[in-house]
């Protein structure tokens, strides 16, 4: 029962709310066009691809009480999607915390494109393959005891 009160009251009205952010943006293209927006674009990517592929997860481990299936592949697949989009995530949200105070008090910087590239787009390109490589190797290719 709990299952489906989690799935009505969470996962429906965010998966709802997400659709319509994304509608927003692409009937909005002069929104999404400012670099503020396009960080957040970014941000709502990657939390939509948590939510998607993340929850479905979770609710198979709440419901039975255990995973399932339980194999190794699965719990490392599951390890490795959690803690990398998670870690993406917050150093996006770092990076947008920054960059806020940079276009606010700062905004000529922007004005120059290879500055604007090396400010702007590197910090959100290394937001994103940092956290993915690492636990790549950390997790996936790194040996260890797979049984646990």
């Amino acid at each position: 029962m709990s299952v489906w009160i989690y799935k009505f009251f969470q996962i429906i009205p965010a998966v709802v709310l997400s659709v319509l952010i994304f509608v927003f943006f692409l009937t909005h293209r002069t929104v999404f066009k400012s670099l503020e927006n396009q960080a957040l674009g970014l941000l709502f990517i990657i939390k939509f691809i948590l939510l998607i592929g993340d929850l479905p997860m979770v609710l198979s481990f709440f419901y039975p009480g255990y995973v399932y299936p339980a194999t190794a592949a699965y719990c490392t697949w599951w390890t490795f999607f959690e803690y990398s989009f998670n870690l993406c995530s917050e150093l996006i949200m770092i990076t947008i915390s920054i960059q806020r105070h940079t276009l606010i008090f700062h905004r000529n910087k922007f004005n120059i494109r290879y500055k604007r590239y090396l400010l702007y787009y590197f910090p959100f390109l290394f937001s994103l393959i940092y956290p993915i490589t690492f636990y790549l190797f950390a997790i996936l290719v790194y040996p260890r005891d797979g049984t646990q």
